[in-house]
């Protein structure tokens, strides 16, 4: 049995098709886990998205020094509604709260291909028909350089001296 930040017995589970990690307290109903294994994955808004990227390049931060990195980047957003936001994603299991100090540090439980995998899915599914295919076409069309289509070209190469997958 695995424990949340505070010591609390939880459960977990292993969505194999995101690769997502869940977390939920145990509790004698146990309508947390439940919900929990319904989920298909995280949808994450922009903000969150946003906050999301602050703490992978960042590793545990506290509201502040999200904060700052945000307004580094050019991002208007207030304290108040990151530490809303953090909040949100520590609900939604993206993030862990460490309270033992007294400014609490949160840290990413959602790793970041995991993130990736999963809105690269959605973008295909929403705008392609599922279709990679008409992804990737999508993305050659754009003006790309020679080196560009060189890189391109090469990891196509790559993928068929591998083989189909599995």
């Amino acid at each position: 049995m695995s424990q949340t930040l505070d010591n609390r017995p939880a459960s977990f589970a292993i969505d194999r098709r995101t690769e997502l990690v869940y977390f939920a307290p145990v509790s004698p109903t146990r309508v947390g886990y439940a919900a929990m294994k319904d989920r298909t994955g995280h949808r994450l808004g922009e903000r969150e998205l946003d906050i999301m990227q602050a703490l992978w390049e960042l590793g545990p931060a506290t509201v502040a020094e999200v904060h700052r990195a945000l307004l580094d980047r050019g991002s208007d957003i207030a304290y108040t509604t990151v530490q809303t936001m953090l909040n949100r994603l520590e609900a939604k299991h993206c993030v862990a709260r460490d309270d033992t100090d007294r400014a609490h540090r949160y840290r990413p439980l959602l790793k970041e291909p995991a993130a990736v995998k999963v809105a690269i899915r959605r973008l295909t599914e929403r705008f392609f028909k599922g279709s990679v295919e008409g992804l990737a076409m999508r993305l050659v069309e754009r003006d790309l350089t020679p080196e560009q289509l060189d890189r391109i070209q090469a990891l196509i190469d790559e993928q068929r001296r591998k083989g189909p997958r599995k």
